[in-house]
């Protein structure tokens, strides 16, 4: 999903590489230092990623939200 200032991208996690990234359909995401448990995430939690600016992996995104497993 893409507008003109903000990129987000929905999907289960499909490899990580703790404590630096993981990724979402095959996706590599860098996340800031400390902005992740890693500890919260297996292969195929749902996660949702949200960038603002160009969407590259060398910039960390602005958010990122685990989905509940309820």
């Amino acid at each position: 999903e893409e507008n003109e200032d903000e990129i987000k991208l929905k999907g289960p996690v499909t490899a990580i590489n703790a404590p630096i990234s993981f990724s979402v359909l095959d996706f590599v995401i860098v996340p800031a230092a400390g902005t992740v448990d890693f500890n919260q995430l297996e292969i195929g939690t749902i996660v949702e990623v949200e960038w603002e600016g160009p969407l590259g992996t060398t910039i960390p995104p602005k958010e990122i939200e685990i989905e509940d497993e309820d």
